[in-house]
């Protein structure tokens, strides 16, 4: 999270306010937990029929968990930066150790296919 946008509560800023933001931002995370819980069921039966993934699901689902995890840390008091509405909507940027993970998963990929390829070119000897 980048901590010098979005809107921020000062340590002089009304405690009652905050907890006004607190009390709709739960609610926020109820409709958003449910949300998620209705795309999980979607990716799986678009899966079941279709045998890949909606991209488009997959990308709101991200986008949907990091929303919810900036509610989470705004109501146990992690940050004074409140989520959306008051702050732009997350983006679908990967966290790093996801990029690491599917950096290692392509090379691997990419070897594999490499070994393959260049067994299936060898000459068979003469018998």
């Amino acid at each position: 999270m980048n901590s010098n946008s979005g809107a921020k509560l000062s340590s002089g800023d009304n405690l009652w306010l905050r907890a006004l933001y607190m009390l709709i931002l739960a609610v926020v995370f109820g409709v958003c937990e449910t949300i998620l819980y209705l795309l999980a069921i979607i990716s799986l039966i678009h899966r079941v029929i279709k045998g890949e993934n909606n991209q488009h699901i997959v990308t709101f689902g991200g986008s949907l968990g990091r929303y919810i995890q900036q509610i989470a840390n705004y109501l146990t008091f992690n940050t004074d930066r409140t989520p959306f509405p008051f702050d732009t909507w997350p983006g679908n940027e990967k966290p790093a150790s996801e990029s690491i993970k599917s950096s290692t998963n392509d090379i691997q990929s990419k070897a594999k296919s490499d070994n393959t390829q260049s067994k299936a070119e060898e000459p068979r000897p003469y018998v």
